[in-house]
């Protein structure tokens, strides 16, 4: 008897440990059978697939800086001798290889723009085949900056904001719940910027001292990071302007982007530095910037700019050109700000008389493939 019972126990222990086995992924069933192929290739039966199945993904739409999975789900045929490799697509017909993306799930990281994707299963027995394609959207840029936190607007708010032509003056922007505003890319509330130039940012804040932090999206990624954090001030006192110089980067990408500047009561628990998190008082406001592609990095890589001389410089309203081996086409004149003041058909001699005193960039097109030549002028009268 006390035989027939261990022999019975031993039964019941053999079944609870291939449960186990099922539960922790083990023991092939129809759900973990992807994962038994590609992390463990533990299945002894040889692959003939006969439905590739479908690839599926955490997420359908995406910031830049989101980070997704591809993961295939498996029906029939899988087994051993399969390779796997993921494609993706910007028109949903033309697919190239993930590089790295020959196992599942697979992290999809840094996606900047609307793409296909597909799993490519290769079968010795079945030959290649290709799941249907799926798209994983990317959202407006705009729609993927985080959204400041601060409670109702209080005496202490930014009062004015001035950088190359933006010169903006409000009082608490937004009277909502998170005194936050964005001031669309118009009038004097946006600004032009070149590349290579250095420009000075001054916030004027209201009330009592305040620290003022700003940040540029130089890499468009919709997140401000630290390396593109500008501190103009951590004690800055009421209705007197802080400044600090910001250089634009001669390595970016030229487009729209986007300014933050955030103030704090300097006389808080939360005195800190950040782009997103709550203040406890304050306001942040967030401007849509241009930077344009002219500028010192330009000049730098002109291949004309030994040979053409802009002359007088001081120009007193007249402009002439010598040393010139290839006629251009185009002659534009743009102030620091990138604002275009001239524009005309090439001449030996130009008049430049409706220019006022300052300096100025001469951009001279011409009609073959050589880059456009930058020149630096100033207007004197």
């Amino acid at each position: 008897m006390k035989s027939h019972l261990s022999l019975l126990g031993i039964f019941f222990c053999l079944i609870f440990d291939l449960q186990a086995q099922v539960l922790l992924g083990q023991v092939p069933t129809e759900q973990n059978t992807s994962r038994i192929i590609n992390q463990s290739n533990s299945l002894s039966v040889p692959c003939n697939v006969t439905n590739v199945g479908v690839l599926t993904t955490s997420m359908d739409s995406v910031c830049p800086a989101d980070s997704f999975i591809l993961d295939l789900v498996f029906t029939s045929g899988y087994g051993t001798g399969m390779s796997f490799q993921i494609e993706s697509s910007l028109d949903g017909i033309n697919f190239s290889n993930v590089t790295g993306a020959n196992y599942y799930p697979y992290t999809i990281k840094n996606q900047n723009t609307t793409k296909y994707y597909r799993m490519m299963v290769d079968c010795p027995s079945s030959g290649v085949m290709f799941t249907p394609p799926i798209i994983v959207y990317n959202k407006q840029r705009e729609d993927c900056y985080c959204t400041p936190l601060h409670p109702p607007c209080d005496s202490n708010y930014i009062s004015n904001v001035e950088f190359g032509n933006i010169n903006n003056s409000t009082l608490c922007a937004n009277s909502n719940a998170d005194a936050y505003t964005l001031f669309i890319d118009t009038g004097i509330s946006t600004g032009q910027f070149l590349r290579g130039l250095t420009y000075n940012l001054s916030v004027t804040t209201a009330s009592g001292n305040a620290t003022v932090q700003v940040w540029i999206d130089y890499n468009q990624n919709a997140i401000f990071e630290f390396q593109e954090l500008y501190v103009v001030s951590l004690n800055s006192p009421p209705n007197i302007s802080a400044s600090v110089p910001i250089t634009i980067p001669t390595n970016i990408s030229t487009g729209i982007t986007r300014l933050r500047v955030r103030c704090n009561a300097v006389d808080t628990a939360f005195n800190m530095i950040s782009p997103c998190d709550y203040f406890i008082s304050g306001e942040t406001e967030d401007y849509d910037i241009t930077i344009n592609s002219f500028g010192a990095t330009t000049l730098s890589e002109n291949n004309h700019e030994s040979s053409i001389v802009l002359y007088p410089n001081p120009s007193n309203g007249k402009l002439c050109f010598k040393n010139i081996s290839i006629l251009p086409q185009k002659v534009s004149i743009y102030d620091m700000l990138g604002n275009l003041c001239f524009k005309d058909d090439w001449k030996q001699e130009l008049d430049i008389s409706d220019l006022t005193q300052g300096s100025y960039f001469v951009k001279l097109d011409f009609e073959s493939n050589e880059l456009p030549l930058f020149k630096r002028i100033i207007v004197a009268y």
